[in-house]
């Protein structure tokens, strides 16, 4: 009788935990949408060549995935990655989880074109 009352008692406790685990991150996946948004509209990057200037909250974003990590059936971090276009026609990767520093880099036309398929476009002053 002790090793069932032991058993339903872990049991009990181990679900707890569960439901408490998942009832604090339910809600995280648009916390942290929002926050790798917000994140993503206030990056700017200045350069002497307008050309290669980057603007979030004038980029457009062309591509966009995202990657979910999860614990016990709770969302706990979201990658995400975005191809954006800035006013000039350049193309840039944006990859961040939200929690760490942004990995930025501008890619070139020659790579955005494979990437990007069908939703590539020409620089404005594509000849």
């Amino acid at each position: 009788m002790f090793v069932f009352t032991v058993f339903i008692t872990a049991f009990v406790l181990i679900a707890a935990y569960n439901i408490r685990l998942y009832l604090r991150t339910r809600d995280n996946p648009g916390a942290l949408r929002t926050k790798i948004e917000r994140e993503f509209r206030a990056y700017s990057v200045a350069s002497h060549d307008a050309k290669f200037a980057f603007v979030g909250l004038t980029a457009e974003v062309v591509k966009e995935d995202e990657e979910v990590s999860t614990v016990n059936y709770a969302i706990v971090a979201i990658k995400s990655r975005r191809i954006a276009r800035n006013e000039s026609g350049e193309y840039f990767l944006y990859v961040t989880d939200g929690t760490a520093k942004p990995f930025f880099k501008h890619i070139p036309h020659s790579n955005a074109k494979i990437l990007l398929r069908e939703k590539y476009t020409e620089p404005p002053d594509a000849v």
